[in-house]
């Protein structure tokens, strides 16, 4: 799994994991008789080696589609989607309005190497810097090099773009009067072979989207651009 805040948490105090992913993932291992070891907190950027390699049998976190995972994992039915947004310093409005804007030389991007954040910088705005962090980065070190300008432009979701802004209020803020710059389902994702493991848990994942149990667990923790698989759009 992955730490991400608000989806998927963890009590500094307990080292207990919490948040509408967690509960997910238990919920469909429960209808499929199966128990969930949460045992390796992985950086984003090692997802696709970890499960190549056999190192778990799912990443558990949820993974943000784009190609080059496609291309290498399984990845399961989503269970909600998140609309993915380009973020600034609250003084820098230089890119409202416009995300062409970014395209730029002279604009850097804050980026995880190998995550989605990365491959979004590299596909749709080729001309700009990526100031790229190790793929063991964790979250809050994202977001810090927009913070302490390092970067001038990062990608997030509401949900956990909001989990950082509440504890460092007053540094960043979206970019305004621009649509998301992409829309991803979230998924858990499996090795490439995982025929069968795949098959259990999308058609598990479809059942309790249909029985209205995910979208249940989702609106219980009302977190900010998060909404159930199925007819959602931002």
């Amino acid at each position: 799994y992955g730490l991400t805040p608000g989806t998927l948490d963890m009590n500094p105090n307990t080292k207990e994991l919490f948040g509408p992913n967690k509960d997910i993932v238990e919920r469909v291992a429960k209808e499929l008789e199966l128990k969930v070891e949460w045992v390796d907190d992985i950086g984003w950027g090692n997802v696709t080696e970890g499960l190549k390699s056999g190192r778990y049998d799912a990443f558990c976190g949820q993974v943000w589609a784009d190609g080059p995972r496609r291309r290498n994992l399984s990845l399961i039915h989503p269970f909600y989607y998140s609309a993915i947004y380009a973020f600034s310093r609250k003084e820098d409005r230089r890119f409202d309005g416009d995300l062409e804007k970014i395209n730029q030389p002279d604009v850097k991007l804050s980026a995880i190497d190998g995550d989605v954040t990365y491959n979004i910088g590299k596909q749709y705005f080729s001309k700009a810097g990526i100031v790229a962090l190790p793929q063991t980065a964790s979250t809050a070190e994202f977001f810090e090099g927009v913070k302490t300008r390092k970067a001038d432009v990062g990608f997030s979701d509401k949900g956990t773009f909001a989990a950082y802004a509440t504890a460092n209020p007053d540094y960043l803020s979206f970019i305004q009067d621009v649509p998301p710059v992409r829309v991803y389902g979230e998924q858990i994702g499996v090795g490439e072979h995982e025929v069968r493991l795949k098959q259990m848990l999308d058609g598990t994942v479809q059942f309790l989207i249909d029985n209205g149990e995910i979208e249940k667990i989702i609106r219980a923790y009302k977190l900010p651009g998060i909404s159930a698989a199925e007819g959602f759009r931002p």
